[in-house]
């Protein structure tokens, strides 16, 4: 086990619990809150509530990680998963500035929603549905969520402003823009759906966004489908509603299917949005939890909204404008929590094992360059099909986000290149060069970077040492090539 950076100046723990990162740093600074008292000693939390802190985030960084769950009994196990996951996505809501993105998607949601709205209601226009899913759909959910016209309150005000948002979409005429109109709606639209992308790709360490072809193919048939999605839905509620449930039972039908379809919405973002391939089965936990929180957010503007009015004499007619815009907000939150947990619940199988990596320092990503490059070569050498990051990364075992750092790396060295392969992976990796021609200081480079090439007066001689190191390992004979790597034996992991 790597020490933590806090021994070099007298902390004596193997793992430091207050570092997020959880592996040594290249450096002995003292950021470590343990280590800010006078000569290195650690700092002591005072009081109950502290040293309970202390001892919960300790568990939680360290001892969480270091069982072996193999020998623990089911229930034992499963804590200590949820306890893994749970650390993950808190720890990814932050170091991802979820709340950063989530106010960044508010603001591209107002300019976007109008147009993105009109599209998808202009399809259900084209097939003579458009009033029957705003009556039976549309219409109730809002009843539902937001209460119907004429109630005061804070409420009342985010459906007058939902209202208007879908007053100016029946307004909205395709055939009046012309051309260059109806491109600036499509882009507006585009405009969204590339962001939720972009947003859900951080999250899930995914360096490649679909290309520009991929993004109109995708987001137009996510259009036409949603709304044709909706009717069908509508049409097994009522039915079901009408014929089938016990009179009781029809009562709480409607809610159900709210709640439903709201989990179904969550889970078909986080399966389908991400540039990756991302199992069902996270995609549904992070769908139950996003659902749930977002039905227990409505049930929280309600209940609140007791004294709410009073906004109305500072904003006035503006009222349903910072309502609608908190509401924005706390729905985009909600979405990212909810992707966060779907991308821990994913990763954790391999983040143990990548946190010993980790802790090796740029060795290991020397390591897991090299496994990735062999894969490829493997591949490419034995005839099969191109390899998905996704795909090596369960191959090396290896998380996938660590995998897609080395891949770009990689890339931009010109010694793999990304093709589509038709998946809904972000693509395949190929090598861009014969086998022979890519050497291992090739690798290591395209991770580390190129030796420092300057100028200056004052770094021309410290650059001239480490060019005189590099052509020494240039001319070693262990920089051997992949293909002769593969002839002697080292072959990819399966």
């Amino acid at each position: 086990m790597a020490p933590c950076y806090s021994m070099a100046v007298g902390c004596g723990a193997s793992r430091c619990p207050w570092a997020a990162c959880m592996v040594s740093r290249p450096a002995p600074r003292v950021t470590c809150r343990r280590m800010r008292s006078m000569g290195g000693r650690p700092e002591q939390r005072r009081g109950v509530i502290g040293r309970l802190r202390q001892r919960v985030e300790a568990f939680l960084v360290e001892r969480v990680w270091d069982a072996d769950l193999d020998g623990f009994s089911f229930l034992r196990r499963t804590a200590y998963r949820v306890a893994r996951i749970g650390y993950l996505a808190m720890r990814g809501f932050r170091d991802h500035r979820c709340s950063t993105h989530a106010s960044g998607l508010t603001y591209v949601t107002v300019l976007s929603i109008v147009p993105l709205l009109a599209m998808a209601f202009s399809v259900a226009k084209g097939l003579g549905a458009y009033e029957r899913l705003r009556a039976e759909v549309v219409n109730p959910f809002l009843d539902r969520t937001f209460g119907a016209n004429g109630v005061d309150g804070a409420a009342s005000d985010l459906r007058s402003a939902i209202d208007k948002i879908f007053h100016f979409v029946e307004r909205t005429d395709f055939g009046s823009l012309g051309a260059i109109g109806l491109l600036v709606l499509l882009w507006t639209g585009v405009k969204l759906l590339s962001a939720v992308e972009h947003t859900l790709n951080d999250i899930w360490g995914v360096r490649r966004s679909r290309t520009l072809a991929r993004k109109f193919a995708d987001y137009l048939s996510l259009v036409v489908v949603v709304p044709v999605l909706l009717m069908a839905a509508t049409t097994v509620t009522t039915a079901l509603h009408a014929d089938y449930l016990p009179e009781g039972l029809s009562e709480l039908w409607p809610k159900f299917v709210a709640i439903a379809a709201t989990v179904i919405g969550f889970t078909f973002i986080y399966r389908f949005t991400p540039n990756v391939k991302v199992r069902f089965s996270s995609a549904l936990l992070g769908g139950l939890l996003a659902g749930g929180l977002w039905h227990l957010a409505q049930l929280a503007h309600v209940a609140f909204q007791v004294g709410v009015a009073r906004y109305n004499a500072v904003y006035s007619t503006f009222a349903a404008l910072p309502v609608f815009l908190v509401w924005l907000f706390v729905s985009w939150t909600i979405l990212l929590i909810g992707a966060e947990l779907a991308s821990a619940h994913a990763t954790e199988p391999v983040f143990r094992r990548s946190f010993k990596a980790l802790a090796l320092g740029p060795a290991a990503r020397r390591i897991v360059a090299l496994k990735v490059v062999l894969q490829v070569a493997g591949a490419f050498r034995g005839g099969d099909a191109p390899l998905a990051p996704g795909l090596i990364a369960e191959q090396i075992k290896m998380p996938e986000r660590l995998v897609n750092e080395v891949t770009s790396g990689l890339e931009s060295a010109g010694i793999l290149s990304v093709v589509e392969d038709g998946q809904d992976n972000g693509g395949a990796l190929v090598l861009a060069r014969d086998p022979a021609a890519v050497h291992l200081l090739d690798v290591v480079e395209a991770v580390d970077g190129l030796p420092p090439e300057s100028e200056d007066h004052e770094l021309g001689p410290v650059a001239a040492v480490l060019q005189e190191l590099r052509l020494a390992q240039v001319n070693s004979p262990e920089n051997t090539d992949i293909e002769s790597l593969l002839v002697r034996g080292l072959e990819p992991e399966d």
